[in-house]
C-alpha cells in the first residue's frame, strides 16, 4: 500500500488516516557498461558506486522532483508511495566474485553482510534469478499470487529464517515447468496446494528438484546435476571419508547445479522436517476445505500451534514496525506463566503521532524511517549474544510472537548431560530462567514477556 509521505507531493487525506512511521524499501539493481576509468579494490569501487548512486538521485531529484535519502551503504529513492533501494552490478564484480572464490556461498538474509564482495554476489546472483523468472510470471499470471500466498504460509508458520524467498519462488516455478501429471496450476488456490504437496512428499533424501524454467539443460546436463548429488549424499554418509551433508533441500537451476545460492546453509535437516510435517497437514487441511468436508474458516492454513515451540517470546505490538499485518492475536495457553515482564520503551511507535502530522508535511517527512524493523535488529542481536543455544522461528511479514527451541548443541545443555552422568548436583531450572531473562533483556522496550513452555531434556 502506498506509503502517504513517500510522495513529492502532499497529499490532504493523509491527516485523516494513521500514518505508518516505517516504509519498506524495494530493491532496484542498475548494471552499468564497463569502463577503464573504474578503480580496481574492492573498498575503491563500493565508494565509486556509492557516488553513482548519490549522483543518479540528484538528477532524478532535479529533473522530476524526486525525494532521496541517502546513507554510506544505501541511496533510496522515495516516489509514489514507495522506497526503492539502489544497487548497482558493475562486470568487473564478477571476475571480483571469481577472483574470491565466493561463488555459491551465501546464507539466508545476506543481504545484511558487510563484506562486499558477498553483496556484490547476491546481486550477481539476484539478477540472473529474476531474467530467469520474468518471463514464467509473463507465461502464466498465476504464478505471481501462488508465490504469495506460498511466501505468506512459509511466513506464517514461523520459517522466515529458513527458508528465502528465492528458494520459494523456485519451488513454486517447478509447478509451471513441470506439472506432469497435470496442466500447469489455473488459480492461485491449485498452485498454493501443489505447493504444499511438493514441499510434503518430493523424496528430498534421494532426489533433487530441477529448476528449469527456460529449457536451458540438456539431457546430459541434468544426468550430471543427479551425480553431483548422489555423490554429496554419499559423503553425508560417510562413504567418501568426508562429513559433507550438502543442501538439506536440493535445488538445482541452470545457474545454480549444486544447489549452493539459495538451499545451502538453511533449511537445515531439523527445519525441513518440521516444515515437511507443516505442508503435509496443511495440504490436508486445504484439500477438505476445498472439498467442503470442513467448516473451518481458509485463514487456518495460515494459523501455526504455538505449543510446538519451548519457548515463546511475546512482543509489544505498539513497538511493531508493521502491527497491521499481524492475521492472529498470540493465543498463549493458560497455565504457561511468563518468566519475564518488561515494560514497552516510550522511543518508537509504529504510527506517526497527531502531534507531528500538525506540524506539516515536511516535519512529517522527517520522521519516517525508511527500511526499519525493531524485530529484525533484535533477531539479529540474540543470534550474536546468545549463539547456539536456540533454534529461532519468526515470521518475516509479522507477529507479536517468536518461537525458541533448544539447540541440542547448545553448551550448557552438553555440561549438565555430562554433570548428571556423573551424578553431580545440576542448577538447571536456575540456568534456563536466566538465559530466557537475558533474551528479554536484549530486546528491552521490544520484548513483553517471555514464556517457558518445555524445559530442555539433557541426554
Amino acid at each position: 500500500m502506498p506509503h502517504p509521505l513517500a510522495t513529492d507531493k502532499e497529499k490532504r487525506q493523509y491527516s485523516d488516516i494513521l500514518v505508518p512511521t516505517c516504509i519498506q524499501t524495494l530493491e532496484v539493481m542498475i548494471q552499468l557498461e564497463g569502463s577503464g576509468k573504474w578503480p580496481i579494490g574492492e573498498i575503491a569501487i563500493e565508494k565509486t558506486k556509492s557516488a553513482f548512486c548519490l549522483k543518479i538521485a540528484e538528477s532524478m531529484q532535479k529533473r522530476w522532483g524526486i525525494l532521496y535519502v541517502a546513507a554510506e551503504d544505501a541511496v533510496d529513492l522515495q516516489m509514489a508511495g514507495f522506497a526503492f533501494r539502489l544497487r548497482i552490478l558493475y562486470e568487473k564484480d564478477k571476475s571480483l566474485i571469481k577472483k574470491q572464490g565466493l561463488f555459491g556461498v551465501l546464507p539466508v538474509g545476506n543481504l545484511q553482510n558487510t563484506n562486499c564482495v558477498l553483496l556484490e554476489k547476491d546481486l550477481l546472483l539476484r539478477s540472473q534469478h529474476s531474467s530467469m523468472l520474468n518471463g514464467l510470471q509473463g507465461l502464466h499470471p498465476v504464478y505471481g499470487p501462488t508465490v504469495r500466498l506460498a511466501k505468506r504460509w512459509i511466513c506464517s508458520h514461523m520459517f522466515s529464517g529458513s527458508l528465502a524467498d528465492e528458494a520459494v519462488e523456485l519451488l513454486v516455478a517447478h509447478l509451471f515447468v513441470r506439472p506432469f501429471p497435470f496442466s500447469a496450476p489455473c488459480s492461485r488456490v491449485t498452485g498454493f496446494l501443489r505447493f504444499l504437496r511438493l514441499v510434503a512428499y518430493h523424496d528430498w533424501a534421494l532426489s533433487p528438484l530441477v529448476v528449469d524454467v527456460n529449457g536451458d539443460l540438456t539431457m546430459k546436463e541434468e544426468g550430471q546435476i543427479m551425480a553431483q548429488f548422489i555423490a554429496r549424499r554419499k559423503d553425508s554418509r560417510g562413504e567418501s571419508g568426508a562429513n559433507n551433508t550438502g543442501p538439506a533441500m536440493y535445488i538445482a537451476t541452470p545457474y545454480d547445479w549444486e544447489s549452493e545460492s539459495w538451499t545451502s546453509f538453511s533449511p537445515d535437516n531439523l527445519s525441513l522436517k518440521r516444515l515437511i510435517a507443516y505442508a503435509r497437514s496443511s495440504a490436508e487441511l486445504l484439500t477438505r476445505l476445498v472439498g467442503g468436508e470442513v467448516l473451518e474458516g481458509w485463514k487456518s492454513l495460515f494459523r501455526t500451534p504455538l505449543q510446538c515451540y519451548d519457548a515463546l517470546i511475546l512482543l509489544h505490538r505498539d513497538k511493531l514496525a508493521y502491527p497491521s499485518q499481524i492475521l492472529f492475536n498470540a493465543d498463549i495457553k493458560q497455565g504457561s506463566l511468563p518468566v519475564t515482564t518488561q515494560e514497552a520503551s516510550m522511543d518508537f511507535f509504529p504510527y506517526l503521532s497527531p502531534l507531528v502530522i500538525r506540524k506539516g508535511f515536511q516535519e512529517a517527512r522527517n520522521h519516517l524511517l525508511v527500511g526499519f524493523d525493531p524485530v529484525k535488529y533484535f533477531l539479529h542481536d540474540l543470534k550474536t549474544d546468545m549463539p547456539k543455544v536456540f533454534n529461532i522461528w519468526h515470521d518475516a511479514f509479522g507477529s507479536e510472537v517468536i518461537g525458541l527451541t533448544w539447540n541440542k548443541e547448545a553448551p550448557f545443555l552438553k555440561d549438565a548431560a555430562q554433570k548428571r552422568k556423573r551424578k553431580e548436583p545440576d542448577p538447571t531450572n536456575f540456568d534456563v530462567r536466566n538465559i530466557l531473562e537475558e533474551v528479554a533483556n536484549v530486546g528491552t522496550g521490544l520484548v513483553k514477556t517471555v514464556h517457558l513452555l518445555k524445559s530442555p531434556k539433557y541426554n
